[in-house]
């Protein structure tokens, strides 16, 4: 199977560990990841090509993940992509806040495989079966 026919994957994040491990992941996963640094470049992303899930960082520096997040379903819409948010950081209304701001899941780092699998897996499945 090539790249190309990979459910594609947008993992938005700062810190370039965590970006080599979220590609690292999505391959074993079989899904093709592309990163992009900043929200700023997660919008680029979107405005030109389609993702079926966005895994955002909350706390990256300049436009945070919420903001990015309100941003891409302005330019998206509700329907797609899916959007889940994954932080180290747990706070009072953390999943709340997210899908207030168009995400639809929420993931804690540190992201371990299982983890990641079972989160991806609602998404794919309900796409397979919509």
């Amino acid at each position: 199977m090539t790249t190309e026919s990979l459910p594609r994957v947008l993992v938005v994040d700062d810190y370039p560990l965590h970006q080599e491990l979220m590609r690292h992941l999505m391959r074993i996963l079989g899904y093709s990841a592309e990163i992009a640094r900043s929200g700023e470049e997660a919008l680029r992303a979107v405005s030109k090509e389609g993702f079926c899930i966005i895994l955002i960082d909350i706390a990256m520096p300049g436009m945070d993940g919420l903001e990015t997040a309100r941003r891409i379903r302005a330019i998206t819409g509700y329907e797609e992509p899916w959007m889940i948010a994954a932080s180290a950081m747990t706070w009072t209304n953390a999943f709340n806040e997210c899908l207030a701001a168009g995400m639809n899941d929420f993931i804690l780092k540190p992201i371990t495989l299982d983890d990641l699998r079972r989160t991806l897996a609602r998404y794919t499945d309900e796409m397979a079966n919509a």
